[in-house]
């Protein structure tokens, strides 16, 4: 069964490939670079899987509050609290290379399924998705 998977990264153009194993099991894939595309794109389609980094530029046509910010960028860690409240039950798995040892057990606190640190193989990368792909 084709299941719809969302990429949010701001480098997605960068790591695109890492992401073909995805099409080349059947499912279908999307990649978005920057988090009000992705919120956006949320409103209008449901994803069997989400795929979401942890730090993304600073937004020029936004100011954030410094609290709720990483250093002025809009994080990740708003994205999945927002995506947990407003989205229903989809699978979150953040892949940053960001500070595993701290954000590793805030994201799951926040309801992420996994954390995959970068670098990761597409070979690694699959072995941890594909349960929420196959039936």
């Amino acid at each position: 069964m084709d299941k719809k998977v969302l990429v949010i990264d701001d480098e997605f153009r960068k790591i695109r490939d890492l992401f073909q194993v995805i099409q080349a099991k059947g499912h279908s894939l999307e990649g978005i670079d920057n988090i009000d595309d992705a919120l956006e794109k949320l409103k209008k389609t449901q994803y069997d899987l989400i795929i979401l980094d942890i730090i993304f530029p600073v937004s020029k046509d936004r100011h954030f509050d410094e609290t709720d910010t990483d250093m002025g960028r809009r994080t990740g860690i708003e994205m999945l609290r927002e995506i947990k409240s407003k989205y229903g039950p989809v699978p979150v798995i953040i892949l940053s290379a960001r500070r595993p040892d701290i954000f590793e057990d805030l994201s799951k606190g926040l309801g992420a399924e996994k954390y995959l640190p970068k670098p990761i193989s597409p070979r690694d990368l699959w072995d941890n998705i594909k349960e929420y792909l196959e039936d």
